[in-house]
């Protein structure tokens, strides 16, 4: 439901893509944007990309003969941009074992990270996607990131989700 439009314009400028679009979300939730995403694709592994990434057009062809069971993929956390580390593949069966992303999470920050402890509890290893896999970062500020967000700064977003996920991880005696 971007007000952008960007269904659209992947419909029309790419028309072998497969377009999951909702109606009626005055926010952006990116968990559940993945869900939807996830559960429209047919493959055995899933690459979840961030918005502002584009990648590399023979993307699929170099990761391929990397993808292997036990394994997910992503950008490194230590590196040339933090916009990519959102950015991931894994196997549809690990996605669905670890429960998927997390909805609670809102807004910006934390679901991806999330994601990747529970893959790495369950005993998948991370191997690093290669930086040039990623043609091009779209490069935008704070203010865009959380523009569609129902809260009204990247630190509300931060704290909230970060204070979520400490209740979420302690121990329930």
């Amino acid at each position: 439901d971007c007000p952008d439009g960007t269904s659209d314009v992947v419909a029309r400028e790419f028309p072998a893509a497969r377009v999951v679009a909702v109606k009626d979300r005055p926010h952006f939730a990116i968990s559940e944007a993945r869900h939807l995403g996830g559960d429209a694709a047919s493959g055995e592994w899933l690459a979840f990309i961030d918005a502002d990434i584009i990648i590399a057009t023979d993307f699929h062809a170099r990761l391929a003969p990397q993808l292997a069971p036990g394994t997910y993929h992503r950008f490194p956390p230590r590196g040339r941009n933090s916009s990519l580390w959102g950015s991931a593949v894994m196997r549809r069966a690990d996605y669905h074992a670890v429960g998927r992303y997390d909805e609670v999470m809102q807004g910006y920050g934390g679901d991806d990270q999330d994601m990747y402890f529970r893959l790495e509890l369950a005993g998948l290893k991370r191997l690093n996607l290669d930086f040039s896999l990623a043609a091009e970062v779209i490069e935008h500020d704070t203010a865009a990131r959380i523009r569609f967000g129902r809260l009204p700064s990247m630190l509300h977003h931060q704290r909230l989700n970060s204070a979520y996920l400490i209740v979420k991880t302690s121990d329930r005696k």
